[in-house]
């Protein structure tokens, strides 16, 4: 029963969590850009948040495993986020932007003790597919309920608004971790270098790494970013763009819920993953060659699927057969991985858009991405069937 209490409070943490991450997303850039500030100190800024993340992951995954605090640095995630906010909300500057996203990148990568924190309160006997399906659907959640607010409030009451919406829930996470039991950690051992060494040469976590690496740095080059910027050349305003992340969110939430299912279990990560990036591959091309805004709204529907049923799957594949013992390690380094993909597919997406003057080149570039990636992870299952393991 106190499990169960645990598990939800944990939940509802991680919504105020990604809430108080994602509030001010969607209007940071216009809102910087309003202030004249240059393309280029923008992308820094947008780059700082995921650049963090890929150099701090590793260290707080191993941090994780050898002190296995996961509350303390849940507390400290938290504390960091609302530290993030305040930083925008007393500044609104650029400058106090860039640094803000660094506290937030950092706060980001304790995501670890999150989800670690969470499969330990469901208990082993849950199935860590249903539990990484639950997690990420609390992730979504939260982010999906930050659009919203982002959408209805920034053009009323500004930037301020949304700064302090996410102050108010990253301190009220904050104040519900004491209310989790002293969850027992039953796995504790002493942890050497080479343990840890020998969990970076997992195959299934390095595949899985990279994966999650090409889908990430997609996700942020499209939904993120680069399709709101087609939604305006179709002649979207302010609140459909708005629609587009919402959308997005929407069914991410949505397919993150249904990776936990039995059925989605039964079937399996070979078809789930291969097909919704083959579904990402139509995606990127098909956009290019819709002028209906509201069919664009709609399409965005399957970049949630694809990234609901890609997160849910790819972070449970990475460390199904790491030691319970090094899975805050494991998830560190996987983290890491699409950290960095997040940072240098759009990199390389703006490099495109500029040498060609065409957005259409960063979509086929991910269009392209998207189709090896399921031809990968199909080969991948082929792989292992034939010889057993991987």
């Amino acid at each position: 029963m106190q499990q169960s209490k645990d598990a939800n409070i944990i939940i509802v943490i991680v919504l105020l969590f990604w809430f108080a991450q994602y509030t001010y997303v969607p209007y940071t850039t216009p809102f910087l850009l309003a202030q004249k500030v240059g393309a280029d100190f923008v992308g820094m800024v947008v780059g700082a948040y995921g650049a963090i993340q890929f150099l701090a992951r590793f260290s707080l995954g191993i941090l994780s495993d050898i002190k296995r605090q996961h509350r303390k640095l849940m507390r400290f995630g938290l504390l960091i986020a609302a530290i993030a906010s305040t930083l925008r909300l007393i500044y609104l500057d650029a400058n106090s932007f860039l640094i803000a996203n660094l506290f937030s990148g950092l706060s980001a990568s304790t995501w670890i003790a999150f989800i670690m924190l969470y499969t330990k309160a469901l208990g082993e006997e849950t199935s860590l597919q249903k539990a990484m399906g639950y997690v990420f659907a609390g992730n979504y959640g939260g982010i999906f309920l930050a659009f919203i607010v982002s959408t209805l409030c920034y053009k009323h009451f500004g930037m301020e608004s949304l700064c302090i919406a996410a102050i108010m829930a990253a301190l009220l996470g904050f104040a519900l971790t004491f209310l989790l039991s002293d969850i027992k950690d039953t796995t504790v051992k002493k942890i050497h270098i080479s343990d840890i060494l020998n969990t970076y040469k997992n195959k299934r976590l390095l595949f899985f790494s990279l994966v999650t690496f090409l889908h990430q740095g997609v996700v942020m080059g499209t939904v993120m970013s680069f399709s709101t910027e087609l939604g305006y050349h179709i002649g979207a305003n302010d609140f459909q763009v708005g629609l587009i992340t919402i959308v997005y969110i929407l069914a991410g939430t949505i397919s993150c819920y249904l990776a936990s299912t039995n059925l989605a279990i039964k079937i399996g990560p070979c078809f789930s993953i291969t097909s919704v990036m083959f579904l990402y591959f139509v995606y990127c091309i098909g956009v290019l060659y819709i002028e209906n805004i509201t069919l664009f709204i709609l399409i965005q529907i399957i970049a949630g699927i694809s990234c609901g049923f890609v997160f849910a799957w790819t972070s449970s594949e990475a460390v199904k057969t790491v030691d319970i013992a090094f899975r805050s390690t494991a998830i560190g380094f996987y983290q890491s991985a699409f950290g960095g993909g997040m940072t240098l597919i759009p990199i390389v997406c703006g490099f495109l858009i500029h040498k060609t003057e065409s957005l259409a080149s960063a979509f086929i570039f991910q269009g392209i991405i998207c189709l090896i990636t399921a031809i990968i992870t199909l080969i991948f299952y082929i792989i292992r069937r034939k010889y057993k393991e991987l």
